[in-house]
Parts: structure tokens; sequence; C-alpha cells
């Protein structure tokens, strides 16, 4: 199972949303595909495959995130906030959206890993992590706006201006710098988010039911919305679901 740990730094509290952990074992010739449906935010990833090891930039992936995994192989990774990516790193978000990019670059970045992959256990590396990441960070009033605008609880038709005393136009321009796509983007996968965790945890309501909940018009909108993004239907989703449960 995945590890997970909060930054236990104020100075972290704007940039970073958790670090995780992951490993595998896979026998040969039996790889296994892994998906999500990423929030809006940036990964920082030191990875360790069959004895290799990497960093690598996950950016916003505006489908369905897959990646198959095979042999022996553990990561390590910052999950950053909305705009905590930019207000740690400097780099522009917009630049990896729907890719993974080598982080081998980013200035210091190599102290980091060396520290990541001699330290002794989970614990010890989330330190490092931190000690690294403090000096760096440098939120501002703009990355503390973007996360707040980036929150998953938002829905499409959330009245930004009125909540947030911003223009839809500056929203998006101050979203597409800091977090690396625009409000329309943010609030539409924030509720296919909330749709796809109900479809998990409620088998017993509708798909009427939650598309109503979610904001969609109705059904066949959700449908269509989320068969765009994920690659089927909802109802499919759901037999994946119960499949995997038994």
């Amino acid at each position: 199972m995945p590890q997970r740990q909060l930054p236990d730094r104020s100075e972290l509290d704007d940039v970073v949303e958790h670090f995780w952990q992951t490993s595998w074992d896979f026998p040969p010739g039996r790889p296994q595909t892994t998906e999500t449906l990423p929030f809006p935010c940036q990964h920082l990833t030191f990875e360790r495959l069959d004895g290799v090891c990497s960093i690598r930039i996950t950016g916003l992936y505006q489908r369905v995130w897959q990646r198959e995994l095979s042999g022996e192989g553990e990561v390590f990774g910052i999950k950053f906030r909305p705009a905590g990516f930019h207000a740690a790193l400097g780099l522009a978000p917009g630049e990896f959206t729907d890719r993974t990019a080598d982080g081998a670059g980013i200035p210091g970045i190599a102290d980091l890993a060396a520290r990541i992959w001699h330290s002794d256990g989970f614990a010890e590396r989330c330190q490092a992590a931190q000690n690294w990441l403090s000096p760096r960070a440098r939120p501002t009033d703009r990355t503390r706006l973007a996360n707040r605008m980036g929150n998953p609880a938002l829905r499409v038709g959330t009245d930004l201006e009125r909540l947030f005393a911003i223009s839809t136009r500056s929203a998006n321009r101050l979203l597409t710098e800091q977090v690396g796509l625009g409000s329309k983007w943010i609030l539409s996968r924030a509720r296919l988010q909330s749709a796809a965790e109900h479809l998990a945890a409620r088998p017993q309501c509708t798909l009427a039911e939650l598309a109503a909940e979610a904001g969609y018009a109705d059904q066949a909108h959700f449908s269509r919305d989320f068969a765009r993004v994920l690659g089927r239907p909802p109802s499919s989703y759901r037999k994946e679901l119960a499949a995997f449960e038994d």
C-alpha cells in the first residue's frame, strides 16, 4: 500500500500537499497498468526501476493518466498543491501539461536524490525533501489565491468573481500562470473527480443522481464527459470497481 505523510513545516503549507511512496515487484512477463484521474497539481518523483534511478516531473494530464509497471521498482514522490510546483521550483507549470519530463536538470536536485536513496525509510526521506524544499519555497499571495481556486471542492458554475473578488479573465490568467490550466478545466475536473469518487463509494446511487449532485445538467452530459476523459462510460467504470472488490 502507498505511504503518505503531510509536511510538518509551516513554510511548506502553501507548497506541498503530501509526500508519498510506493513499491512493486511483479513476476517477469506480468506487468500491470495503473491509472489515476489527476488532481490539478504536479508531482516530482524519484524512481528506482530494476536498479536504475531517475527523477521525473509529472505535469497536469487533461485525460486519465496511465502507466505500465513491470519488474521491481519503488517511487518516492512529492505531490504539490495546485500552485506549489511553481512556487517551489520557479518553473512554468504549463510547459509540463500532458507530459512527464526528466527532472535531472533542476538546480540542486541531484543532492536531494542522493539523500533520498541513502535515507533509512520513508520518514527520513520526507525530512530530506522538506530540508531541500524549505529554503527554496517562495509562495506569494498569488500562490495562495491560486491554491484556493484550485480546491477540488469547487464546482463548475462557481461564481469566481463573487467568491474571490476576481474577474473570470483574471482568474484564467492567474491559474494558467500558477497551475498550468485555466479555471474552466479546473472546475470541470473537480466535479468529474467528485462523481468518480461517488461511483466507488456509493454503489446504491443511480448515475442520474450522481450526475445531478456533481452539477451536470443531465446523465447524458455526465456520461459523455466521463467517457471523454477516462476512456469508458461511468457504467463500465462502476462494473470494473465491483469486479475488483470481488
